[in-house]
């Protein structure tokens, strides 16, 4: 009898201490219910007395964002478009145009370009400012040294180096003849060229991408300039370090444009 006396008067004690815990945790959540109920009440208020200020901000970004597309709108109504080619310092000021076929400092040891201008298709110069823009958050600039290319200067090529490896013959078409490929390399934010795995216009396999017997320097750099150019829109040849095409060159034909048509 004193035994099942015992047990239920621990069973009274094990019931009522878990009525306590549960009637003490049901408590606690609707005081953190009325907390929360509170806090929002005082951040709504917050957010009401505010709520002038918050609406002249938006207005603020709207009409900001209407006087930037107004201004890009202009931009492209006075850009000078000839058969489909923009200068490249009217898109990205910033790039440092180096055209070494308007000099003598080429493979070929002469001037081969009429006009001392860089063209490129306009949506291949839009890829280039944006792979150029995230170099530059990186401590470095892009430097082209190749663009559109005249189908007279293909010839000139041709007649100097017959190897399809590094000048396509001109009866088929180079990529450059698009308007649509671009030899650049990097330099850093004041404009000097750096450590890179061949000189340009290297035919050689120094200049391939399979090339291994270059400096973990030179790989890198090479590696930081071709993920952003693929990033932004361009893909790689193995042949040239250097060299990119717009992946979207298909869709363009191989042109002649007068450049001179520039300086007008």
């Amino acid at each position: 009898m004193k035994k099942k006396l015992a047990y239920f008067f621990m069973l009274v004690i094990i019931v009522s201490t878990v009525a306590f815990i549960f009637i003490k945790k049901q408590q606690s959540e609707k005081s953190k219910m009325v907390l929360l109920k509170n806090s929002n009440n005082e951040l709504q208020l917050k957010i009401d007395e505010n709520q002038g200020e918050i609406d002249n901000l938006n207005t603020e970004i709207e009409e900001l964002r209407e006087r930037l597309d107004k201004a890009e709108e202009k931009n492209l109504e006075d850009l000078k478009i000839i058969d489909g080619l923009v200068l490249i310092e009217d898109i990205d000021s910033s790039i440092i145009i180096d055209l070494r076929y308007a000099t003598a400092n080429n493979f070929t040891g002469q001037v081969i370009y009429k006009e001392d201008i860089c063209a490129l298709n306009f949506e291949t110069a839009v890829k280039l400012k944006k792979a150029n823009e995230s170099l530059k958050k990186l401590g470095y600039k892009i430097k082209i040294l190749d663009g559109y290319r005249p189908k007279y200067a293909q010839k000139i090529f041709w007649s100097i180096c017959p190897d399809t490896r590094y000048v396509a013959n001109p009866a088929t078409g180079d990529s450059h003849n698009t308007g649509c490929a671009v030899d650049v390399t990097l330099v850093d934010l004041e404009g000097n060229e750096i450590e890179m795995p061949s000189e340009f216009d290297d035919f050689s396999t120094k200049a391939s991408r399979n090339n291994n017997e270059v400096t973990d320097v030179a790989k890198n750099n090479v590696d930081i300039l071709t993920e952003a150019m693929v990033d932004a829109g361009f893909k790689t040849i193995t042949t040239e370090w250097w060299h990119y095409n717009d992946v979207d060159i298909a869709k363009y034909q191989h042109k002649d444009a007068e450049l001179k048509e520039f300086l007008e």
